[in-house]
C-alpha cells in the first residue's frame, strides 16, 4: 500500500480579522463554504441555508474591515458566494437560488459597498442549482419547470436545466460590467 502524504498546518489563521470568529464556525460547522481570495488576502465562510448567525464572514488579512451578514429566518440565504481577483479591490459576488446576484466591492474607501445588483433568470420561474466563478466569467445551472407547450402526452420530465454564462469585469472606481447571457446548454 502506498503511503499518503502527510497534513501540513497552512495558518492558524491568527493573521486575518476575527481570527477567534473563524477558528469557531469552522469547528462548529463541518458544512461551511471556505473560499480564499486569489491574492490570498481575504477568506469567506459561507454556512448552508438555515444555519445559525451569521451565514456569511469574509475576514481580511492584515488591518481591515471584515464583513459579516445574517439572513432573517425565513428569507434565504445565497446559494454561493465568491471573491474575485480585480486589480484596485476585491469583489465578493452572491448567488442566490432564486436569480438575484449581487456584486460587493471593498478598497474604496472603508468597508464594503454593493456595486450592482441584478437577476439571473429574469422572467420568473427558473432557479439556481449551482454557480462558478472561473476567468472573469460567472457560470450557473437554472432548473426550468418543464413547458407544456407543444407537447403530446404527458410530459416526460418535471424540470429542464440549462447552464449559462455571462462576463463579469470590474468597470472604472466603483461598479461592475456584467456581459449579456448565454446559454451553453439548453
Amino acid at each position: 500500500m502506498k503511503r499518503a502524504g502527510t497534513l501540513r498546518l497552512l495558518s492558524d489563521l491568527s493573521t486575518f480579522s476575527g481570527a477567534a470568529r473563524l477558528r469557531e464556525l469552522l469547528a462548529g460547522d463541518p458544512a461551511v463554504r471556505v473560499r480564499c481570495s486569489p491574492d490570498g488576502r481575504h477568506l469567506l465562510l459561507l454556512r448552508p441555508p438555515g444555519s445559525p448567525a451569521p451565514q456569511l464572514l469574509v475576514a481580511v488579512r492584515g488591518p481591515g474591515e471584515e464583513l459579516e451578514s445574517a439572513w432573517p429566518p425565513g428569507q434565504p440565504s445565497p446559494l454561493d458566494a465568491f471573491l474575485l481577483p480585480w486589480r484596485a479591490r476585491s469583489a465578493l459576488v452572491l448567488v442566490w437560488e432564486s436569480g438575484l446576484l449581487e456584486v460587493w466591492g471593498s478598497g474604496v474607501g472603508p468597508g464594503w459597498r454593493l456595486l450592482q445588483s441584478t437577476e439571473l433568470c429574469p422572467g420568473g420561474g427558473a432557479r439556481v442549482v449551482a454557480a462558478a466563478a472561473p476567468r472573469g466569467r460567472l457560470v450557473w445551472c437554472e432548473e426550468r419547470p418543464a413547458g407544456t407547450e407543444g407537447q403530446l402526452g404527458p410530459p416526460a420530465v418535471a424540470f429542464s436545466h440549462c447552464v449559462c454564462v455571462r462576463t463579469l469585469e470590474p468597470s472604472g472606481e466603483a461598479g461592475t460590467n456584467l456581459g449579456s447571457t448565454h446559454i451553453l446548454s439548453p
